[in-house]
């Protein structure tokens, strides 16, 4: 899904290639650490495929993770 806010208008591709190459892979992915587990396993995937389909230029979507922490709230 992130391919498509690169280029949420095009009726005729995923994404314009010169958009694409523009904008990834995203610098920065900032996310808790079970759901960035589970998302960026789901994410890098689908940009696998895609990359070896020739659809996207960047072997990995996001360039680097930082993981937040928990606030368990526990007194």
């Amino acid at each position: 899904y992130y391919l498509r806010f690169i280029d949420p208008g095009n009726g005729q591709a995923l994404v314009d290639p010169a958009k694409e190459k523009y904008w990834m892979p995203v610098d920065l992915y900032v996310g808790g650490a079970e759901h960035a587990v589970l998302h960026l396993l789901y994410a890098r995937f689908w940009h696998k495929v895609l990359y070896d389909l020739g659809v996207v230029s960047c072997k990995e979507p996001f360039g680097r993770l930082v993981s937040q922490g928990m606030i368990l709230g526990e007194q």
